[in-house]
């Protein structure tokens, strides 16, 4: 019978446990509203591939601009039996450095684009453009 009694916390010990265990839940909850609040935002802001073109196209320009190629697709008149007019090969422009008139270039034979007639979009962009006896672009 050497066991010793271990007397009740006091009343105050308690109430600080009660208070770390209010402060901690009341933690939880702002975390969870947080979370929700954040998921909820995200929700509502969601955009579909359509939505976030006009937005990925101009970032793309604005990052490559010194790259960018005008597409210009000239249709020719054609006589009243014909009932679509025939459209030209498409002639490709650039702005060199430090020009402000778009300078006429070709695709390069080696390029991937070199057999293509149409083209989808006014502008696309190229890695490199090379001269020899005229402007080509790849």
């Amino acid at each position: 019978e050497d066991a010793e009694e271990i007397p009740p916390p006091s009343l105050e010990e308690g109430e600080e446990e009660i208070e770390e265990l209010r402060q901690e839940r009341e933690a939880r909850n702002n975390e969870i509203r947080h979370m929700r609040d954040e998921r909820d935002f995200r929700k509502a802001h969601r955009r579909t591939p359509k939505e976030l073109a006009p937005l990925l196209t101009g970032l793309l320009v604005a990052a490559l601009f010194p790259q960018i190629i005008m597409v210009k697709i000239e249709e020719v008149a054609t006589s009243k039996k014909k009932k679509k007019p025939a459209a030209q090969p498409p002639k490709f422009f650039i702005r060199e450095h430090g020009s402000n008139e778009p300078v006429q270039v070709s695709i390069h034979p080696a390029s991937v684009n070199h057999k293509t007639k149409e083209f989808t979009e006014q502008y696309l962009v190229y890695h490199q453009l090379v001269r020899t006896n005229k402007l080509y672009i790849r």
